[in-house]
């Protein structure tokens, strides 16, 4: 799949953060959705990643 012009444009961003307390996770999400709202892309390591698992393929792009 590729990138339209529109979204070639969009800001990206990979957010990766500890996952300590509910609290603390709930706050990370908050971010992502205000950003994603905003009209900026998110990857964010919750959403693609299984606690403890590591991502060659997604660290490369970034």
């Amino acid at each position: 799949m590729t990138d339209t012009p529109d979204e070639e444009k969009r800001e990206k961003v990979f957010i990766s953060y500890s996952w300590t307390t509910p609290e603390h996770v709930e706050r990370v999400m908050d971010l992502a959705r205000s950003l994603m709202h905003d009209g900026i892309d998110v990857v964010i390591d919750k959403w693609d990643l299984e606690q403890g698992m590591i991502s060659m393929h997604l660290w490369r792009k970034w």
